[in-house]
């Protein structure tokens, strides 16, 4: 996930959207770890983005979807911003599996300094909310 978060961070680069909200949609294959069974899945993340520029700051609206190997499918909603120091991000993701019954969600706030790149992960959560049957 923070790969995606470095690759939006390079979208300020992009000369200044005039209204409407420039859109687009990027899909990232990743790999990931059931947190209701440990085991490894592979994951396809959609996501469907609007890019804002206001002044000096670039504000991203994203929503998501998600299909594992394991049979998860989940949506989510992510809204980020980047001005000259720092690229925030809060989101919240959720996924089920409707065979097994399994549920996790994701869900958090990073915050990345343009000038160090350390990251700051604050309320970060990846957990079960309901265990497969």
């Amino acid at each position: 996930m923070l790969a995606l978060a470095a690759a939006f961070v390079g979208l300020t680069a992009l000369p200044a959207a005039a209204d409407p909200p420039v859109e687009f949609s990027v899909s990232v294959p990743d790999v990931g770890v059931d947190p209701c069974t440990g085991e490894d899945f592979t994951v396809l993340l959609t996501f469907n983005i609007e890019l804002h520029e206001h002044q000096n700051n670039t504000v991203l609206i994203i929503d998501s979807s998600s299909a594992t190997s394991h049979g998860y499918e989940g949506n989510g909603h992510e809204t980020a911003v980047t001005n000259q120091n720092h690229y925030i991000s809060v989101f919240n993701w959720q996924a089920v599996n409707d065979e097994t019954g399994g549920r996790f969600a994701l869900k958090g706030k990073f915050k990345v300094d343009l000038e160090t790149g350390e990251v700051q992960l604050e309320k970060f959560e990846f957990r079960c909310v309901g265990q497969p049957a």
